[in-house]
C-alpha cells in the first residue's frame, strides 16, 4: 500500500514517531542534529503546502527520478543528499527543538485536510501533482524518522 501524507492514518502515524524525538536523540546518517532535521523538514513541508507554481512539463531526468521515485522505491536509502538549496545545517539553535517539534506536529496535520492543489516545484523530480506531493512528503518524512531511529 502506497503511504501518503494526504492519508489521516499515515499523518498521525509520523506524528506518534516524531513524538518519540528527544533533544539529544542520536542519528544515524547525516550531519544534521534532531532539532536541525525537524526544522528541515518544516521549511519542506511549508514549500509544499504554501508555494505556488504553474506546472511544467518535466524533462526527460525529471521523469526518470520521479518514475523511480514514486513508484520503484519504498523509501529514501540512508544519506542521500537532498539539493542545496533545503540545506538547513547551522540555521537553527538547538534550543528550538520543542518549538520545532510542535511546528513538525501542526505541519504533517495540515496535509490530509489542505484543499488546495499543491504545485510547488521539487528540485530532483520537477512539477508534482497533489496525489504525489502527498506521496514524496510522507516519504521524506519517513527517511528522517529513521534518520533519527524513529
Amino acid at each position: 500500500m502506497t503511504r501518503t501524507l494526504l492519508d489521516t492514518d499515515a499523518a498521525v502515524g509520523l506524528i506518534d514517531r516524531a513524538m518519540k524525538l528527544e533533544i539529544d536523540s542520536a542519528r544515524r546518517w547525516g550531519s544534521m542534529n534532531v532539532t536541525e532535521m525537524l526544522f528541515h523538514c518544516n521549511v519542506c513541508n511549508r514549500i509544499i503546502l504554501e508555494e505556488t507554481s504553474k506546472f511544467k512539463e518535466p524533462n526527460l531526468r525529471e521523469r526518470l527520478i520521479k518514475f523511480i521515485t514514486l513508484n520503484i522505491l519504498t523509501s529514501f536509502p540512508g544519506n542521500l543528499k537532498g539539493p542545496v538549496l533545503n540545506n538547513t545545517k547551522g540555521l537553527v539553535n538547538e534550543n528550538e527543538f520543542e518549538k520545532q517539534k510542535q511546528r513538525f506536529v501542526e505541519t504533517i496535520q495540515r496535509f490530509p485536510v489542505h484543499d488546495k492543489p499543491m504545485t510547488a516545484r521539487q528540485p530532483l523530480l520537477g512539477s508534482l501533482n497533489t496525489e504525489e506531493w502527498g506521496k514524496f512528503a510522507w516519504m521524506h518524512m519517513d527517511h528522517h524518522l529513521r534518520q533519527f531511529n524513529v
